[in-house]
């Protein structure tokens, strides 16, 4: 029976996303501040594969006045990396960029053979697309690039407190709960951990095992992602359901 009732909230959840959180996330949206509207309409029409209120909900986030470092595990081409630094500053970007890193991903291919100086019949690495799109908009000096797996940047990690663990990388049990074990240290007194793609079946079941694991009090599940806060946060931050 529990199997079932969480095939059903699954569901429900994926066609909320697809097919009605758009349409009310313009209530919102009308309350963006001019930065993120600046920065949304700069992005978006390059990196697609974001919606408005994750990337809304990565910036307020990254916005929050805590002390320490923001980590972000799984950069891709870089959609995530650049609105966690336009608005919140240094951001460290975790992600081997190797073809066993970047299964569960669209295949890379440069679309413009100008700006990766290569014939179009040759895909640029997705490393060198990732720094190409930081450079394009701005924040390249904000990133720091670790190009290693998870679990060993953590294991060299020396940057202080993380204030914002951003986990997105492998989308299997065991990866989830090794990005997390990995990264648990060195979470701040308050901080916040984000789970993207919380509706795969893997990914929900290896955060739903995490919350009895996690010193955070609050718990917030919205669009595809999943929130561990150690202070309850506003609507404005987590957005509408």
């Amino acid at each position: 029976m529990q199997r079932l009732y969480e095939k059903v909230v699954r569901r429900t959840r994926l066609s909320y996303r697809a097919h009605v959180a758009n349409h009310i996330d313009l209530v919102m949206a009308m309350r963006d501040d001019a930065d993120f509207s600046s920065a949304w309409s700069a992005v978006s029409p390059t990196l697609k594969w974001n919606q408005r209120p994750s990337a809304r909900r990565l910036w307020q986030l990254a916005r929050l006045a805590r002390p320490g470092t923001i980590v972000e595990i799984g950069s891709f081409l870089g959609n995530s990396t650049i609105y966690l630094a336009l608005a919140g500053g240094e951001v460290h970007a975790v992600d081997p960029h190797t073809p066993q890193s970047m299964t569960q991903v669209p295949r890379v291919v440069a679309a413009d053979a100008q700006e990766s100086k290569r014939s179009s019949s040759e895909p640029m690495d997705p490393s060198e697309l990732f720094l190409l799109n930081l450079e394009r908009f701005g924040v390249r000096e904000r990133v720091v690039y670790h190009r290693e797996p998870s679990v060993e940047a953590a294991a060299s990690w020396s940057e202080g407190a993380v204030r914002l663990l951003y986990i997105d990388g492998l989308h299997t049990y065991e990866a989830v709960q090794q990005d997390y074990h990995a990264w648990k240290p060195f979470l701040a007194k308050e901080h916040v951990v984000l789970f993207d793609d919380y509706l795969w079946a893997e990914v929900q079941h290896a955060v739903d095992d995490l919350r009895a694991q996690s010193a955070c009090r609050f718990f917030y599940v919205r669009g595809g992602q999943a929130i561990f806060s150690t202070t309850p946060l506003p609507l404005r931050v987590v957005g509408l359901p």
